[in-house]
């Protein structure tokens, strides 16, 4: 953007990248600091439980990164969990700004992809793993990355069958994983098979038939739990840390809530009136406008560039912009508003930045104007000034909105 006195652009310079490392080391710290929870609770009880759960119960969801952390708890203490907690989410937020410097140096729409990286670190929800540590979506973050380093591979390598490994392992995880991340991946395996031939078409069959597979053995190992007291036991008997006491190891989620309960549940969490998230919910809809509205012009270039250069048909195009806001549908049927929202931002933002880095479609995505920049810049700024560096949702400010229209709401209604 910016020209160094030398005459070389800015973002080739070596100060260029100590700054997007500073600035993502602070917005790591600030999200820790700000957690609102003390050093000794670093990570919430309900998070804690997952590490507790493992195939000893059986074949049972999310039992997979307990299994492993059962043969590990031996070998650390707490101190070691904690730092384990927040050295794997910043090692991939680290990587992740080294990549996007050294992408932006070597491509040909580097103001564009410079534009889309001041926009992604400017929001509050893209540095939530530091306020909930130990959450396993950023293990499902990082899956995704590697499957699209298997695609990206060379194409007379078999790395790309890798897949078939990554995406089952992510499943095994958490079975979230099939609306956060999965469809971004099959969506771009698809568009590279309409280069690569048909190996890759191969790859995109199997993978959904496998998934297919595995989605229907998860839903019955969800099934087949066992009870719940047998479960509670077990967790207590298996905290090998004492990170918390006893009593306050439990996991709700595997409490025996039918599906139409917690649909229910859902329901009563956005439309009481006792509970400000909905009206959270409400106020946040015109704090992210802006934000929608440049998604759609940065997707509506990078789609126009993509059909012009006939890589993909239309349908194809479609399913590149909708694959990534799949996320979007855990918000009704979870209660983790601010978890689907950060999965739907990395998402949009992946699949951006690698469709307009790709040398394969040479992009021309320079001509964004002054006021597209203007745009940015200002809805950058106003997103790094709301609250703290990350909270609820889109900061504290919808959070507060929405409690103070609760209130107002529940005053009236009482007279």
């Amino acid at each position: 953007m910016s020209e160094h006195h030398a005459g070389i652009p800015f973002f080739q310079t070596k100060k260029f990248m100590a700054c997007v490392l500073f600035f993502v080391l602070f917005r790591i710290f600030c999200g820790i600091l700000f957690s609102g929870r003390p050093m000794t609770q670093l990570v919430d009880t309900y998070v804690y439980s997952h590490y507790l759960i493992s195939y000893d119960l059986g074949f049972i969801t999310r039992g997979l990164v307990g299994t492993v952390f059962n043969y590990l708890f031996p070998l650390m203490n707490i101190t070691v969990y904690f730092l384990l907690v927040i050295l794997l989410p910043a090692g991939v937020y680290l990587w992740l700004a080294v990549f996007f410097v050294k992408e932006v140096r070597r491509s040909a729409n580097p103001h564009f992809l410079l534009l889309l990286g001041l926009l992604f670190f400017s929001l509050p929800p893209v540095f939530l793993p530091f306020r909930d540590l130990g959450r396993f979506d950023i293990l499902l973050y990082a899956v995704m990355l590697l499957c699209f380093g298997a695609i990206y591979s060379r194409p007379e390598s078999r790395l790309k069958w890798s897949i078939l490994l990554l995406l089952p392992l992510g499943a095994l995880i958490h079975e979230v994983i099939y609306f956060m991340f999965i469809p971004p991946v099959l969506a771009m395996l698809l568009l590279k098979a309409g280069k690569d031939g048909t190996e890759n078409r191969v790859l995109f069959a199997v993978s959904a038939v496998l998934l297919a597979g595995l989605f229907v053995l998860l839903f019955f190992a969800q099934q087949n739990l066992p009870p719940w007291a047998e479960l509670e036991k077990y967790l207590r008997e298996n905290n090998v840390l004492n990170y918390n006491p006893p009593d306050e190891v439990t996991l709700d989620c595997y409490s025996g809530y039918t599906f139409s309960e917690h649909l229910k549940m859902v329901r009563n969490f956005y439309f009481s009136r006792t509970s400000p998230f909905g009206f959270t919910f409400l106020w946040t809809i015109p704090v992210v406008l802006p934000l929608i509205c440049l998604l759609v012009r940065m997707w509506r270039a990078v789609l126009c560039q993509l059909h012009q250069r006939k890589a993909a048909g239309k349908f194809l195009l479609f399913l590149l912009c909708a694959a990534p806001q799949s996320a979007l549908i855990m918000v009704v049927v979870g209660l983790d508003f601010t978890r689907w929202i950060w999965a739907w931002l990395f998402s949009n933002f992946t699949l951006l930045f690698l469709l307009a880095s790709d040398r394969q479609f040479s992009l021309s995505l320079e001509e964004s104007g002054c006021v597209m920049r203007r745009c940015i810049l200002g809805s950058s700024l106003f997103y790094l000034l709301m609250g703290q560096c990350t909270l609820f949702a889109f900061a504290d400010l919808p959070y507060n909105l929405g409690l103070l229209t609760m209130n107002i709401v529940r005053y009236f209604s009482g007279l």
